[in-house]
């Protein structure tokens, strides 16, 4: 399997447990995929942003909260998706609320 296919599998994967409130297995499904968040959130930014809900599903909100704000800086618009995800019900509302940079205006 291509390296990329793999770290997409997992990440996957991790975001998936975390949806489903196993954070702990979400956490160590997201250490087997090797994470460049530089190169990372240019080149892959939905893997970035699959990767910051994850471990605000598990309780680390600083991590989450970091690497959503370097995605706004490099990706916005995937951050402004990411605020369709509450509404939508596929992320808790309460935790986008509490790991989102605010929106523009607010």
């Amino acid at each position: 399997m291509r390296h990329d296919a793999w770290r997409y599998r997992r990440t996957a994967e991790a975001f998936e447990l975390s949806l489903d409130g196993r954070g702990s297995e979400a956490l160590d499904r997201l250490g087997q995929a090797a994470f460049d968040p530089d190169t990372d959130v240019e080149v892959e930014p939905e893997l970035v942003l699959w990767r910051a809900i994850t471990p605000g599903a598990a309780d680390r909100l600083d991590e989450a909260r970091s690497l959503l704000a370097h995605l706004e800086e490099v990706a916005p618009a995937f951050v402004e998706s990411a605020r369709r995800f509450g509404p939508g019900r596929l992320v808790d509302p309460d935790l986008l609320e509490r790991v989102l940079p605010p929106a523009a205006g607010r």
